[in-house]
């Protein structure tokens, strides 16, 4: 994470929502970006968070705080987050207010949800 931090190379969010066998909905966060170009794009697992709100507004903030928490800032999601990866449902595709409408909000690139 700190090389994403210091090098600031165009990054993706892949996000899932899951409930666990006990029945907590949890949040499965990972990032995808390119930290040499001879070696390509990487993804791996950065976080699972337990959401106590599974709507747009308490998956988006679990998501920043989570982000955060790995010291990608707001102003840091705004110069390199390029896409979100996501499932199909509305709470994450909404056109008012999905999780992606809220994260493209910060964004200052033009980038796309992939699902």
């Amino acid at each position: 994470m700190q090389q994403i931090v210091n090098k600031r190379p165009l990054t993706a969010v892949l996000i899932d929502e899951s409930t666990s066998p006990n029945r907590i909905s949890c949040l499965i966060v990972y990032i995808r970006t390119t930290f040499d170009v001879c070696t390509g794009p990487v993804t791996f697992f950065l976080d699972i968070v337990a959401l106590e709100d599974t709507t747009a507004d308490g998956i988006f903030n679990a998501l920043l705080k989570s982000l955060c928490k790995h010291g990608l800032t707001e102003d840091l999601l705004s110069e390199i987050l390029i896409a979100i990866g996501v499932d199909g449902a509305s709470v994450m595709l909404g056109v008012n207010s999905g999780v992606v409408k809220k994260l493209s909000q910060i964004s200052s690139s033009d980038w796309m949800a992939l699902f």
